[in-house]
């Protein structure tokens, strides 16, 4: 059931959907917004932590090693009690007690030496080989069945939204998970509900439950491997932080989970954090750094010995158009100076060769990757929407124009003035039926799908129609029908096409009040919210982060926008 409710004014009804959302009514769970506003979550009521970290005994059993002397036993027992056991360590990854078991009076065969709380990766035959038993015996875990869902059932009826389990790897006495909630005012009731409880489904262990602020990233492997060390040196010096590290869903991907029990160190950790797995994007005089050189697969090896020189990691970043880099200060200055001067030298090296239209259907076809293979130490690139050729470098500009009119030489089809019949990008006559658009202008079906994907790029303006008009200078200009290009590109390229016309959406005029979601590569867009309640927040529909709507940043809970943007620019600076 849906409910409209109509406020006096926009403050009280920003008020409402934050006091109603999240909230249980009979059982269910009420979802609010406010109708002028993107279709987000809202969070606020409290300036504390949304967070609790929960942890609880880690299964364990007892092992039984069997011996066939007393002696054997008894050295065994003496081993463990050792302050370090370089047999038994490795083993068991931490010290335990070992108990002798008395024997029977008469018993000559099969003494038995008891092991508890030993961890279920544990290997008994393992431990069989190493400590040379006669027999290991293991007894059932203290509980089989994992607790989480009975956790994750009490707490979503306290309101939580989310559950984030630290991977449990069985080398550890208390596995972790960290449960967020919209309302921070409803994470007291979640600590009372569980802390300090002995629930019998996992052997009357002890639960412990508190608030925390909490935040995770997840990074792919060369990222990962680039900022280790400047991230272990980070954690050394804010010991009051918390910072796990687990394998991520691919191979070679990571996952960061990072917790703190303070508001003001956990902000100037995750800002630290951010500097490294979110990096910053470059920007020249406050404008981003972005060449159409960026695009060709030619510029990776740049990119590659730039990241060698500077230690830093760079990164392409299409969906803002710009270039990132990750690291500390001084190795993100240094990388930064790399591309700017990289980007400068890219257009040097670079020239446009205007191309007659008549070309463009061999080009197309295999013309350029004739192209590619007789000048294959240079680079060359089409552009079909400007109709030019991009040459780097300009010294083989002679030998490239040259080969160009000897191809245009090889078209059989005479020139003609009559463009009725003809392809309005090639000016050549259409193959089939080709596609007409609704100016009445009709293009070959191969070079009208390649014209499409060339609009895909940065600085998009719409998809408009090139074809020459009759008796006039210049190009048609009509653009080009939803229904038109759907019907030709793929989901793969509309979503394409979809994407690069949002983000010239939100860089023009009409975009104001809208931002990306501040999570790197997150196709998430919310809008700036003006006079709200402080500690307000949104939840991006597609990463799930939450976003601060007032000052353009991650939620940063504890600290008011004023404070975290004083943080942040402190961090920028030194860190």
């Amino acid at each position: 059931m849906i409910a409209s409710i109509l406020m006096p004014a926009s403050q009280d009804a920003l008020h409402a959907a934050v006091a109603l959302n999240g909230n249980n009514f009979r059982s269910r769970r009420l979802t609010a917004r406010v109708d002028n506003t993107p279709d987000l979550p809202l969070c606020a009521d409290a300036p504390g932590s949304r967070t609790i970290k929960i942890t609880w005994p880690s299964p364990k059993r007892c092992l039984w090693l069997v011996y066939d002397s007393i002696t054997e036993a008894k050295a065994m027992v003496a081993e463990f009690d050792k302050p370090t056991s370089s047999l038994l360590l490795p083993m068991f990854k931490r010290k335990l007690k070992a108990e002798f078991k008395r024997p029977k009076s008469n018993q000559t065969h099969s003494f038995m030496v008891q092991v508890n709380d030993v961890w279920l990766n544990v290997d008994p035959e393992e431990v069989k080989t190493a400590l040379k038993c006669t027999l290991v015996e293991p007894n059932e875990p203290t509980y089989t069945e994992s607790p989480l869902q009975k956790f994750y059932d009490r707490l979503t009826s306290i309101g939580a939204v989310s559950m984030d389990v630290v991977p449990y790897d069985g080398t550890k006495a208390r596995a972790t998970a960290f449960a967020t909630f919209q309302q921070a005012s409803r994470v007291q009731q979640a600590v009372e509900a569980l802390d300090k409880q002995t629930p019998d489904y996992i052997a009357k262990g002890l639960v412990r439950a508190e608030p925390c602020f909490y935040t995770s990233y997840e990074v792919f492997g060369g990222l990962f491997e680039m900022v280790r060390a400047d991230m272990e040196a980070l954690q050394a010096g804010l010991p009051a932080c918390t910072v796990s590290i687990s394998q991520g869903a691919e191979p070679g991907d990571m996952v960061v989970r990072m917790g703190a029990s303070d508001a003001q160190q956990f902000t100037r950790m995750k800002l630290r954090l951010d500097s490294l797995l979110c990096g910053e994007l470059v920007t020249d005089n406050g404008r981003l750094v972005w060449d159409e050189y960026f695009q060709l697969e030619s510029c990776e090896p740049r990119l590659k010995s730039l990241m060698v020189t500077s230690n830093a990691y760079v990164e392409r970043d299409f969906l803002h158009e710009g270039v990132r880099v990750h690291g500390t200060r001084a190795k993100r200055e240094t990388a930064k100076d790399g591309v700017i001067r990289l980007v400068k030298r890219a257009a040097t090296a670079q020239a446009m060769i205007s191309l007659p239209r008549r070309l463009l259907r061999s080009l197309l076809g295999a013309g350029l990757d004739k192209l590619h293979a007789e000048f294959e130490a240079k680079r060359i690139g089409l552009d079909l929407v400007t109709r030019t050729l991009a040459v780097r470098p300009t010294t083989y500009v002679d030998q490239v124009q040259e080969r160009i009119t000897e191809m245009v030489e090889e078209i059989r089809e005479p020139e003609t003035d009559d463009l009725a019949g003809h392809c309005g990008l090639c000016d050549l006559s259409v193959e089939g039926e080709g596609q007409t658009l609704g100016c009445g202008h009709v293009y070959d079906s191969e070079c009208f799908e390649r014209l499409l994907k060339a609009y895909i790029r940065p600085g998009f303006t719409g998809l408009r129609c090139v074809a020459r008009v009759a008796g006039l200078e210049g190009e048609c200009g009509a653009f080009i029908s939803n229904e038109t290009y759907a019907e030709v590109l793929d989901e793969e390229y509309r979503s394409y096409l979809h994407e690069a016309a949002l983000n010239a959406y939100l860089k023009g005029p009409f975009g104001y009040g809208l931002r990306h979601c501040p999570k790197t590569h997150c196709p998430g867009v919310y809008r700036v919210l003006e006079q709200i309640p402080e500690g307000t927040g949104n939840q991006c529909p597609f990463c799930e982060r939450w976003i601060c709507p007032s000052c353009c940043s991650d939620f940063h809970e504890g600290v008011s926008c004023e404070e975290y943007q004083k943080m942040a620019r402190e961090v920028r600076d030194a860190f």
